[in-house]
């Protein structure tokens, strides 16, 4: 049990520093290339974390995700208690790490994450309420199988949805889809720009992807 909750600390950390470490702003890098390499650094690290840990935990690594197994009745209340402040802990530490380990003139927002200049706070919600669900549903379709060749591939059909619905949001709001992975860079760069964003539409995401699935595709 206490090897799972560290596995979302330091699975939540090591996430933040990979991905929003892609972020730290270059203007030698063109805005497209900055959203794709984005998109691969969140969606690779987040399945190579899941395929280190999977024999210990699923690596949740996203209050949306927990918060979701705990509505479907998939998970207990104290263990997901538990993994959610494992997950903001870890991105505080990770943003602060990174925050440390990055050149001054490229640290920019940190990889805070704020809604686009013509992107109101209504599509923002949207964006990242969708996104979300995506995401989600995918990874409970994903640990729904049992067979061992399916287990082993799980981790990566997450990370490539990952990346997916991150191509598709991050220009718009961040892509963020993880209300710790926001958390974490806004409490170090003490940025809270729209930040209401980025906890009710992951989390309602989550929510709704996970019961969609449990309600209509679940054979369990």
């Amino acid at each position: 049990f206490w090897r799972a909750v560290f596995s979302e600390f330091l699975g939540t950390m090591l996430y933040v520093i990979v991905g929003c470490g892609a972020w730290t702003e270059n203007s030698r890098v063109p805005e497209m290339t900055l959203s794709v390499r984005v998109a691969l650094a969140f969606g690779l690290i987040y399945a190579v974390i899941i395929y280190c840990v999977r024999n210990v935990t699923d690596a949740h690594l996203n209050p949306s995700i927990t918060l979701a197994m705990l509505v479907t009745r998939r998970m207990c209340f104290l263990r997901a208690i538990l993994y959610i402040v494992a997950q903001f802990l870890g991105a505080i530490l990770g943003a602060a790490l990174l925050y440390g380990l990055t050149a001054r003139e490229y640290l920019a927002q940190l990889g805070c994450t704020i809604p686009g200049d013509e992107v109101s706070d209504a599509q923002g919600f949207g964006i990242e309420l969708f996104s979300t669900f995506i995401l989600v549903f995918v990874v409970f379709a994903a640990y729904e199988k049992s067979k061992r060749e399916e287990a082993i591939t799980a981790p990566f059909i997450i990370g490539i949805a990952l990346a997916a619905v991150s191509m598709f949001a991050v220009p718009y709001t961040g892509g963020s889809l993880n209300t710790a992975r926001s958390f974490g860079p806004a409490v170090i760069k003490n940025v809270w720009s729209h930040h209401w964003i980025y906890w009710f539409g992951p989390l309602l995401g989550g929510i709704l992807g996970g019961a969609c699935y449990e309600i209509v595709y679940s054979t369990k």
